[in-house]
């Protein structure tokens, strides 16, 4: 079953607006520039470094210190950004009161950046058929099945992990690459005499993931059914108990949320 609709799903999301506000240009190489920094390790950043960062790059020849300072302040106010005050320096009394301010990036528009980053290097459907995935899935099946993980929480984690990822992967690269066989581009190649050279390479490639998955779809399908509903249950407990034991500053969802979510994610491979 999947998770239900909410509001906060549906609410606005004013942290967007910088995407497409005037003077987009200004507040995408602020982002970006605390992005790039924030993959360096780099989090809470002056005025004075963000200005002198996007200076560097020369794209914003007319940009002054008061702008940028003022730019901030607006991300600031739409969510992207948290500041404090930074008198860490001050000699006196007056330095301190001195708005003086240092910006953190925000979780929401880290995924925003990272989001933007990929879609920038998207230039077709892509994807793959990574016929080498059915086998490691039916290798950390088999480990679930056999319950090597069961006195530690810890590995239970990593083999779901491990698990979870190789589907995800398999089946969102042969969806995208699929998907890039059905455009207008691919319909004018197979008309196209090339096409006739390419058949061959493409036929190829199609039968290895179809033998592949042949070769693997019984031992899948075997440990699947071989994984009771109460390991599979005590399992999911032990990867939610891992996942609760992580020290984190935000809040996480009671444990019977995080079980739910495991279940609709088992559901989802073994469908």
């Amino acid at each position: 079953m999947d998770a239900p609709l909410t509001s906060r799903a549906l609410r606005s999301i004013p942290e967007l607006k910088y995407v497409n506000a005037e003077n987009v240009s200004r507040y995408r190489a602020i982002m970006r520039f605390f992005y790039q920094e924030y993959k360096r390790l780099r989090y809470w950043m002056k005025p004075e470094e963000v200005f002198d960062g996007i200076a560097r790059w020369g794209v914003l020849p007319d940009y002054t210190l008061e702008q940028c300072m003022a730019d901030l302040e607006q991300l600031e106010q739409w969510g992207n950004l948290a500041s404090r005050h930074d008198g860490g320096r001050a000699a006196t009394l007056e330095e301190y009161m001195k708005k003086k301010m240092q910006y953190l990036l925000r979780p929401y528009s880290i995924e925003i950046e990272r989001l933007l980053e990929t879609l920038e290097r998207v230039t077709g459907y892509g994807g793959s058929l990574e016929s080498n995935l059915f086998d490691l899935i039916a290798e950390k099946l088999f480990a679930v099945r056999g319950m090597a993980w069961e006195h530690s929480p810890e590995s239970a984690h990593e083999l779901w992990t491990t698990l979870y990822d190789a589907f995800k992967r398999l089946h969102e690269n042969a969806a995208d690459y699929i998907a890039s066989l059905q455009t207008t581009k691919a319909e004018e190649m197979m008309v196209a005499e090339s096409f006739l050279v390419y058949k061959d390479r493409l036929t190829h490639y199609l039968r290895s993931f179809v033998q592949a998955l042949q070769r693997s779809a019984y031992k899948i399908e075997g440990n699947l059914e071989q994984i009771s509903n109460g390991v599979r249950d005590l399992f999911l407990e032990r990867v939610a108990e891992a996942e609760l034991d992580k020290p984190r500053l935000e809040d996480v969802p009671p444990k019977d949320v995080l079980i739910g979510e495991l279940r609709q994610g088992w559901q989802n491979l073994r469908r």
